[in-house]
C-alpha cells in the first residue's frame, strides 16, 4: 500500500482538532433536527443525544429567543420544550470558524445558526460564539452566546 493511501487513511480515522469539532458540530445539528412524524420516544432519545455534546456547566444566552441555560437540566428541558411543539425542524451551522488555542484544549468557534422550522426557509439564524473544551477524548461545548451580526 502506498505511503500516501496510509496518512489518508490515518487522517480519516484520527482527525486532526478542528476537523473533529467541524463533525462534532455537523453532528450536533442532525441530532438537534426534527424529523417529520418522529415518536415521542424518538423525541427523547434525540434531545438525550443532543446533550451529550455539552459540558456539565453549559451556559447558553441566545438572544431573540429569550433562551437562558445555566447547565444540561436546564439545557435538556429546553430541548424538550422545543421538540414537543415542534412537527419538523433542521439545523444547520454555517460559516464556521474555528480557532484552536495553543498549548490547551479549549477552542473558539463563531458560526451562524441556521434553523429552517416547519419547512420554511431561513426562520431562525443567529451569529453564535461557542466555547469548546476538550477533557478527554471529545470535544464538548461549554459556552453558546449570540453575537450582533458583522462584528
Amino acid at each position: 500500500m502506498p505511503l500516501s493511501a496510509v496518512v489518508l487513511i490515518l487522517a480519516w480515522l484520527w482527525p486532526n482538532d478542528e476537523r473533529a469539532i467541524r463533525k462534532s458540530l455537523a453532528d450536533l445539528a442532525r441530532a438537534a433536527s426534527i424529523r417529520a412524524g418522529e415518536s415521542a420516544i424518538g423525541k427523547i432519545a434525540n434531545a438525550n443525544k443532543v446533550i451529550e455534546f455539552f459540558t456539565q456547566d453549559i451556559t447558553m444566552q441566545i438572544d431573540g429567543i429569550n433562551l437562558h441555560v445555566n447547565d444540561r437540566n436546564d439545557l435538556r428541558e429546553a430541548v424538550l420544550a422545543a421538540r414537543s411543539q415542534l412537527q419538523r425542524m433542521e439545523v444547520q451551522f454555517e460559516e464556521v470558524h474555528v480557532t484552536i488555542e495553543p498549548g490547551t484544549r479549549q477552542a473558539l468557534v463563531y458560526t451562524i445558526a441556521v434553523a429552517n422550522i416547519e419547512g420554511q426557509t431561513n426562520t431562525l439564524a443567529r451569529e453564535l460564539k461557542v466555547q469548546l473544551q476538550k477533557p478527554e477524548r471529545h470535544w464538548l461545548i461549554s459556552k453558546i452566546e449570540s453575537v450582533v451580526l458583522g462584528q
